[in-house]
């Protein structure tokens, strides 16, 4: 998968089930994967903060700016 940002926030956004809520950066980033595990996650790659039952990983969004 490679698209930009821009393409996959436009399709989250037209969703019932999920809106963004935040976007931090370029939207013109080619994304070449998407993930829910922050510890997974490389250049290129889209991380999506979720809030489940042990474990909001929006805690995690403050530390992803020096792992890449």
């Amino acid at each position: 998968m490679n698209q930009p940002l821009s393409t996959l926030i436009s399709a989250l956004a037209s969703s019932d089930d999920c809106k963004p809520l935040a976007i931090d950066g370029a939207t013109s980033r080619q994304i070449s994967e998407i993930d829910l595990d922050s510890r997974r996650l490389h250049q290129g790659g889209l991380f999506i903060a979720i809030r489940g039952a042990r474990f909001d990983s929006h805690q995690a969004l403050g530390t992803l700016g020096s792992k890449l």
